[in-house]
């Protein structure tokens, strides 16, 4: 069984790879020159493996490089970005086997009956390359295979959840690098009648109100912490009836509250995600919320509760203030109305349309630390309705805080849960 570093090609003979599906990982290891047409070639099986990932780790083994061009160094850099870690020198697994040796051009075939999969493809981490030294492009293709593993030799752990701690990683790359982890949350629930378990109906409870289903619709933030599917939001998100005024009224009369549908949409993701709730705080607004579904799920956030957070620090917000309809303003609706009935869909329907675009996206907030308490901090950053469970990225792109309500008549009051009692949740399950 030969290895892989003893199977490098000559440069003339173009670009290999090596593909190795283990129990945990799928592993790509590059061997020649990176550059056109190979490129578009490794960016084919890349998005063709994403498919088909479902929970595994995508691993780019880059040892073998002997060179690449512009494209190639971007690609590279955007495959980290998105969640593949990028290694540099041999290992145990990297052992493969004769069969599993392609042709680049042929790396594609190896996945029978995949899914297509669209891949929002951003090249805009600035910072990322600078630190590769390639600001504008590298000019001398020489130069971007030691700057590549030069960077990788001072981060080991490449694109897991801690790629986003680097002190180079500006603003612009924290928003890149943290966007696709944030979702969109959106549901709806019912009452169950108290005494007949059947659902409540406006008739039973409004005056003159007509026989449909008693049920609201609710929105918020969340982002996954994990590579099992949880994602952490607020209480009143996961449980939207806990601070209502008028669903306490209801269920003050004995009636049982009940989600009817809970989903998340993330960036880059073209249906929903189902979710279960799963705990509770008790203690703050804050909740862990579970999808069973592991296709191409984005790479986890990093929970920071060491972090000594003081007034005056800048940070980010990054959420959905005002749910979809910020998010079909954003994209404007040209793009939506050439779908028949679409001036008749539902929130839910709205929804689902600009995913299957490619259009939800996260909104970025810049604030600063104002106020700083054990159980609250206040930032003077934007928000509004929608906003809530909003993760507060330090400058390593590290949650410090979640967002969960804003202070009224206040422009840009925030207030926030700190990271630490975060991680108690989490940790108690």
């Amino acid at each position: 069984m030969p290895s892989a570093e003893s199977l490098t090609p000559a440069r003339s003979a173009g670009m290999q790879l090596y593909q190795h599906d283990s129990a945990f990982t799928f592993r790509f290891v590059l061997r020649g020159a990176l550059e056109q047409p190979w490129t578009a070639e490794l960016e084919q099986a890349w998005i063709t493996a994403a498919s088909i990932l479902q929970g595994k780790e995508l691993v780019v083994d880059v040892t073998g490089l002997t060179g690449m061009d512009q494209d190639g160094l971007k690609l590279l850099s955007t495959m980290r970005n998105r969640g593949a870690r990028l290694i540099t020198g041999s290992t145990r697994d990297a052992t493969i086997t004769g069969a599993n040796r392609l042709p680049l051009a042929k790396a594609a075939l190896l996945v029978v009956a995949a899914v297509s999969l669209t891949v929002a493809i951003s090249l805009s981490c600035t910072a990322y390359s600078t630190a590769l030294g390639t600001r504008g492009g590298p000019e001398n293709t020489g130069e971007a295979v030691p700057n590549l593993r030069h960077s990788l030799a001072k981060d080991t752990r490449g694109g897991s959840s801690e790629r986003m701690t680097s002190p180079a990683c500006g603003a612009e790359c924290v928003v890149e690098r943290a966007r696709a982890s944030i979702c969109l949350i959106q549901g709806s629930y019912v009452f169950r009648n108290r005494e007949t378990g059947n659902v409540l109906r406006r008739a039973d409870w409004v005056l003159d109100g007509d026989d449909s289903v008693l049920e609201s619709s609710f929105s918020g933030t969340g982002f996954l912490i994990s590579p099992d599917g949880r994602i952490l939001t607020n209480r009143h998100i996961a449980q939207p009836w806990w601070k209502d005024a008028d669903a306490q009224q209801i269920v003050a009369a004995g009636h049982r509250p009940a989600v009817k549908r809970l989903v998340a949409y993330f960036p880059g993701r073209t249906t929903p995600y189902s979710l279960t709730h799963i705990r509770t705080s008790t203690q703050v607004d804050l909740a862990v919320v579970r999808t069973g579904e592991r296709r191409s799920l984005p790479v986890p956030l990093r929970i920071d509760g060491q972090e000594a957070v003081k007034p005056g620090r800048q940070v980010l917000m990054l959420g959905y203030p005002a749910g979809i309809s910020a998010v079909l303003g954003r994209s404007g609706t040209a793009k939506l109305e050439g779908i028949p009935g679409f001036l008749t869909f539902t929130d839910q329907q709205v929804s689902q349309a600009l995913a299957m675009r490619s259009l939800i996206e996260p909104f970025v907030s810049v604030g600063y630390l104002s106020n700083v308490s054990r159980d609250v901090l206040t930032i003077s950053a934007m928000t509004s309705d929608g906003s809530s469970g909003s993760p507060v990225l330090n400058e390593h792109g590290r949650v410090i805080a979640i967002h969960f309500a804003s202070l009224t008549h206040v422009a840009g009051g925030s207030l926030a849960v700190p990271a630490r009692l975060a991680l108690e949740l989490v940790g108690s399950e």
